[in-house]
């Protein structure tokens, strides 16, 4: 593949970014507008250059917006304010609290998702918190 960016052309590039738009550029040297861009930013080339800069987008005026979009912008206003629901403060859930057994020898399993919750309260096996129906639902032995 042959260098496209010669130090030649690097040169003529620094002295052309502030004076030709990178479009003029491109076609000048046979190459992509991106590819000089491209290598502008990679030499630092910063901005857009003098010449761009004093372009104004077509068309384009030092206007007030006219009443109408003034209406229309304070129209849309009113409307969304209008459609926002008042926020009311939202109470504090009350703070679960579970019961504390003196013995472990009951199920822990919840029953209902209601407060207060309720529990199993089977006989649980010997060092663990449930019954032998809900250990065997709790736990997943993995077969070989």
């Amino acid at each position: 593949m042959k260098d496209t960016w010669t130090p030649e052309r690097i040169a003529k590039l620094r002295e052309l970014w502030g004076t030709m738009t990178a479009n003029q550029i491109a076609e000048r040297f046979g190459v992509t507008r991106n590819a000089v861009i491209g290598k502008a930013d990679r030499l630092g080339l910063r901005g857009p250059g003098p010449l761009a800069a004093s372009k104004k987008p077509h068309g384009s005026k030092n206007r007030s917006p006219s009443r109408r979009a003034q209406t229309a912008h304070a129209a849309a206003e009113r409307r969304a304010k209008a459609e926002r629901p008042e926020l009311k403060p939202v109470p504090k859930p009350e703070p679960i609290i579970i019961p504390q057994r003196t013995s472990n020898q009951v199920c822990r399993w919840p029953i209902s998702d209601d407060r207060p919750w309720t529990f199993c309260e089977a006989p649980a096996l010997v060092g663990k918190p449930y019954c032998p129906q809900h250990y065997a639902r709790a736990t997943v032995i993995k077969k070989p």
